[in-house]
């Protein structure tokens, strides 16, 4: 069902899909996503030059880092629209957005470290 705003509601796969590159190219839009999607391809070449599960799951989590950006944007933009001045509340709800995405790059800095004593096993 398709609303005055072109946004399609209970549709098929192909609606389903048409939204989600709809919002991916809202997200692209964001600095914060440009900069993950950056990280995003380093550690895909870190994974192509030293294939390894430490090395998978800092991609993983990479990834991980721009769905959570995604949702922080969405609550964000949320925020904004129902409360354009500060509130406590809308302040806490954003705090809790942006503390996902510290939770995350936190996880991802550990695994880095991890990949960086592994390298250096080897050169050792």
């Amino acid at each position: 069902m398709q609303n005055d705003k072109g946004y399609i509601k209970n549709g098929t796969l192909w609606n389903a899909t048409r939204n989600s590159l709809d919002g991916f190219a809202e997200l692209v839009k964001e600095s914060a996503a440009r900069r993950e999607m950056a990280v995003i391809v380093a550690c895909a070449l870190v994974f192509g030059i030293m294939p390894g599960t430490h090395t998978l799951l800092l991609l993983v989590l990479s990834l991980i880092l721009l769905a959570v950006e995604a949702l922080n944007t969405a609550i964000e933009t949320i925020c904004d629209l129902v409360m354009p001045d500060l509130h406590p509340a809308i302040k806490k709800a954003k705090d809790f957005g942006s503390v996902a995405i510290f939770i995350v790059s936190s996880a991802m800095t550990l695994v880095f470290v991890l990949v960086v004593m592994e390298a250096l096993k080897k050169f050792a």
